[in-house]
């Protein structure tokens, strides 16, 4: 099969060549008398000379050496002008390379009496495919009817006359014409495809069944890299793949539309269900532009599918056919959304997307294959480059309306460290009125704000989301509110959400990082024995699933423990691994902090020193600035100099006032130097019932007593 669709000569072709030049042959030599001496006559030379040429030329152009064909062809005409034979194969070759203007000029040369019918025939298909190639449909139906009347079992020439009147928009002649086809083993590829479209056009579709599948094993060969179909050309040597890839392409006028409308109604009933909220003006709005699209395509991209069939320049993966390849795609994922638009039923209601989010993945899908088939055509930059830009606006702008869409720009534009401002910001929160896609921004919004030790706005966001949702629905988010209300030291308020969480997520896998966060909490009110009870009560494979930031902290809490139950080498190994572990700035600070504490208790300067530097690269909040500022002082203050530790932990009070680790270690400084009343008034900005402030308390109390 050649490039554009034809099949490469068989046997049967090439006797056929061979049958139809002896007939012309014998046809066209004068009569020799029976006395005469024919090895002495020279007109045999010239036909053995005519002959040899013409094999030569058909050798030359199954090589694809044209001009070297052409040149054969031409000698053999001059050898013995006779024969028209090598005319025929001069025009058609001309043909082949798109040279129509010499081709009509050589082919007009051939006396069409002379020739037997199908020859007649041959000569009409070729005026024919000149007539479409300058554009000439009516030239062109003239031609093949030509050719039929010469030769009624032509069915090249039937079919391409049934194309011709569905384009001039006589379909009843064409579908009169289509009824006689007889699909003869003969017929090209190019022949069989335009067959298909006809029939499905003209609801045959028995026929175009039958018709795919000979089509999807009957594959045009890869002449070159360019060309190659890859996984599309895998997928199209299946029938069912092929018919459903091509039905849309078939398909036209009302049968078209009826087809087009159930399809977009069918996504229009899906979105429905799935979120009943919102009227059928939405709807009809989605039905309407969808059609709008693939019907706009359908118009403009079809009449160059049906000229490239009847002028030989189809080819089933070539990228100029734009707009053809985007109404195939689109069929495509058209019907590949009613297979993703149940998977949303899988999530509670809350969490489904919005109807208009639904509708937005169609029409980011459109504008996508727009582009990618753009970027693959091989239209002019001019067209391509324009396109290209317009497309992928396109579809930015419609990926934003798409489930997560606005989410995954605020994730990129977070990650370039751009500002979205309103365009991205989640709304005020009213009771169930938050989106999943505002929820995710909401969600992400609150834990930057947590990274950078700014808990009042984590919390602020955090229970925003939460009274606008179903806080089942994000419990990642929940368990940030309750590690901001620790982390500000609003003991009170993370305990009763704590409760809260843990009652709700009895049975669930989250339930584990819920009792990770409560150790934590005990750890930090004095709860030793408790925090250390609930971190073994979790089961091993729970603690395998944590993320790394969950490990450091688990093995925070045993340190904190360990040290809680005077085994200082157990607590070093469990900090140091923790510190192995930690991706979160405060939580590493938090690490360095008790390691320093630990050392510095133990005299060990250079181990000190190293947590200090360690320390200096963080670079968090405020809150971590001041555990920074904690750990110097201790190293500052094991070295002697007690009155600039107090300078430095002063400092790390104003870092940050809810601090319970750096007020207790100032009040430590001050019990030393015997200010213990001074001490005492610290404890005013210490949390109620925290560890720290109850070390500082038992501490004031032993000094004075």
């Amino acid at each position: 099969m050649t490039r554009s669709g034809e099949r490469g000569p068989t046997c049967r072709d090439l006797a056929g060549f061979l049958g139809l030049s002896l007939l012309l042959f014998f046809l066209t030599m004068p009569a020799v008398s029976p006395g005469a001496t024919t090895g002495t006559d020279p007109r045999t030379y010239d036909k053995t000379k005519s002959q040899l040429k013409i094999e030569i030329g058909l050798k030359a152009r199954r090589a694809r050496r044209i001009e070297e064909a052409v040149a054969a062809f031409e000698d053999a005409f001059e050898a013995y002008p006779s024969n028209v034979y090598p005319l025929l194969l001069w025009g058609e070759t001309l043909c082949d390379v798109g040279l129509y203007s010499q081709a009509n000029q050589v082919l007009g040369r051939i006396p069409l009496k002379s020739l037997p019918p199908n020859g007649q025939a041959q000569v009409h298909l070729l005026f024919g495919k000149i007539a479409i190639a300058s554009g000439s449909l009516e030239g062109a139906g003239v031609c093949y009817g030509e050719a039929l009347k010469a030769h009624p079992d032509n069915e090249p020439a039937r079919i391409r006359l049934a194309m011709v009147n569905e384009c001039l928009g006589f379909s009843r002649q064409a579908g009169e014409l289509l009824e006689k086809v007889q699909l003869s083993p003969e017929l090209s590829f190019r022949d069989r495809v335009t067959v298909f479209l006809l029939d499905l056009g003209h609801g045959n579709f028995l026929r175009a069944w039958e018709v795919s599948g000979e089509l999807a094993a009957f594959q045009p060969p890869v002449t070159s890299d360019d060309e190659e179909p890859g996984w599309l050309g895998w997928a199209l040597s299946w029938q069912v793949p092929f018919f459903v890839v091509a039905l849309p392409l078939g398909l036209g006028g009302l049968s078209g539309a009826v087809y087009l409308f159930v399809l977009l109604g069918g996504l229009w009933f899906l979105a429905g269900r799935l979120t009943p909220e919102g009227g059928a003006g939405l709807g009809l709005l989605f039905i309407g532009l969808a059609a709008g699209h693939v019907g706009t395509a359908w118009w403009l991209g079809m009449d160059n599918l049906r000229l490239a069939l009847l002028g030989d320049t189809f080819f089933l993966f070539d990228p100029i056919w734009l707009l053809p390849r985007l109404v195939a795609a689109s069929h495509l994922i058209t019907l590949s959304l009613f297979l993703i638009f149940p998977l949303f039923f899988l999530l509670p209601e809350a969490l489904r997307p919005q109807k208009r989010e639904l509708f937005a993945i169609w029409f980011f899908c459109w504008w996508f294959m727009m582009f990618v088939l753009a970027f693959q055509s091989r239209l002019g930059g001019e067209i391509r480059w324009p396109l290209m830009v317009v497309s992928l606006g396109l579809t930015g702008l419609f990926c934003l309306g798409m489930p997560l869409g606005r989410y995954l720009f605020f994730l990129v534009g977070s990650t370039l460290g751009l500002k979205g401002g309103p365009f991205l910001a989640a709304p005020v929160a009213v009771k169930g009125s938050i989106g999943f896609t505002d929820a995710k921004i909401l969600e992400s919004n609150a834990q930057k704000h947590f990274d950078l030790d700014e808990f009042d706005q984590a919390v602020s966001l955090s229970r925003k989301l939460l009274t606008g949702t179903d806080r089942k629905g994000f419990p990642g988010c929940w368990l940030l509110l309750i590690r901001s209300l620790i982390e500000r030291e609003d003991l009170v308020e993370a305990e009763r959400s704590l409760k809260d969480f843990l009652a709700t997520f009895q049975k669930s896998s989250v339930l584990a990082s819920g009792q990770l966060l409560s150790a934590w909490y005990k750890s930090l009110t004095g709860d030793h024995s408790g925090a250390l009870s609930l971190i073994k009560s979790i089961p091993e494979e729970r603690i395998q699933g944590f993320s790394v930031n969950e490990a450091a902290l688990s093995l925070l809490v045993l340190g904190r423990c360990d040290m809680a139950f005077n085994q200082p080498v157990q607590a070093h190994i469990d900090l140091s691994k923790a510190l192995s572990f930690v991706r979160h700035p405060l939580t590493a600070a938090q690490i360095l902090c008790e390691l320093a504490e630990l050392d510095t208790t133990m005299n060990r300067l250079d181990w000190s020193l190293k947590w200090l530097e360690q320390a200096g690269s963080l670079k968090g909040g405020k809150k971590t600035q001041s555990l920074g500022k904690v750990i110097e002082s201790m190293v500052v203050q094991v070295q002697g100099q007690t009155e600039q530790a107090l300078v430095l932990a002063r400092i790390a009070c104003q870092a940050c006032g809810r601090n319970g680790r750096a007020w207790a270690w100032q009040g430590h400084l001050l019990c030393l130097q015997g200010k213990q009343n001074e001490a005492e008034h610290l404890l005013e900005k210490m949390a109620p019932g925290s560890a720290d402030a109850e070390k500082l308390m038992t501490e004031i109390t032993r000094k004075k007593g």
